[in-house]
C-alpha cells in the first residue's frame, strides 16, 4: 500500500552510532518518510539551520560527543524557536533534574 505524499514526514536522525542511525532511518523509510542522518552536533546543528522549514520532528541521541544534550536541545532552540518536535533517547540519564530540565526544553 502506498503512503500519500501528505502522510510523508521528514525526521532528522541524530545519533553518532551507524546501527542505531541505520535502523532509525530503515524504520522511517519502511512507514513512507524521509529519514535525513547526522552523526555530530555540528552536522545536526547546521541542517537544522539550512533545513528548519522542511522538517517535521528531531529524533536525537542524548549522549551525542563533545556536547551536553540539555546544550544541545538548547542551540537548536535557538535556531527554531521552540517549534520543532524533538523526541530525545538515551541509554542512561543522570537523574530526575536532568529529566525535568530536557522537560522544560
Amino acid at each position: 500500500m502506498a503512503v500519500s505524499n501528505t502522510a510523508t514526514k521528514t525526521v532528522l536522525i541524530a545519533d553518532d552510532t551507524p546501527f542505531v542511525r541505520e535502523r532509525f532511518q530503515n524504520a522511517l523509510q519502511d512507514a513512507g518518510h524521509r529519514a535525513v542522518t547526522v552523526k555530530s552536533a555540528a552536522e545536526l546543528l547546521a541542517r537544522v539551520r539550512a533545513d528548519l522549514q522542511d522538517l517535521d520532528l528531531v529524533v536525537l541521541d542524548l549522549r551525542l560527543p563533545h556536547t551536553p544534550g540539555v546544550d544541545l536541545i538548547k542551540a537548536v532552540r535557538k535556531i527554531d524557536n521552540g517549534k520543532l518536535p524533538i523526541l530525545v533517547f538515551s541509554g542512561t540519564i543522570s537523574n530526575a533534574d536532568e529529566v525535568r530540565e530536557l522537560a522544560s526544553l
